[in-house]
């Protein structure tokens, strides 16, 4: 059985608070992974210095299994920014989370559990 894959991107603004909500009436949340930090130098760089995402190698450890415990099996799962941004995985740089999901039917979930 064949699920899509889809990603939700999440720029960090300093004095806002900003969410990914996953919610599906069919099935259940499944995180192949999650990221908070930078991998490439186009996502969520408009407006900002080049320095400020520059670093492309830069990561919170522990973000995917986070993600993972708190949404992985359930119907809606909300993560904040300000769950993962402590402690900075790279000072200087401009960050943002990155979460990749399927909906798969609740009976099929533990099966595709890892």
């Amino acid at each position: 059985m064949s699920f899509e894959w889809n990603s939700y991107i999440v720029c960090l603004q300093s004095s806002v608070l900003s969410s990914v909500l996953v919610e599906f009436d069919n099935g259940v949340i499944r995180v192949q992974s999650a990221l908070y930090g930078r991998k490439n130098n186009k996502t969520c760089s408009e407006g900002r210095p080049p320095r400020e995402f520059s670093n492309t190698g830069c990561s919170q450890n522990g973000t995917g299994d986070f993600v993972k415990n708190r949404c992985n099996g359930k119907k809606v799962c909300e993560i904040s920014t300000n769950d993962v941004i402590s402690p900075d995985p790279c000072y200087g740089t401009y960050k943002y989370l990155q979460t990749n999901f399927t909906c798969v039917p609740a009976s099929m979930f533990a099966k595709y559990r890892n």
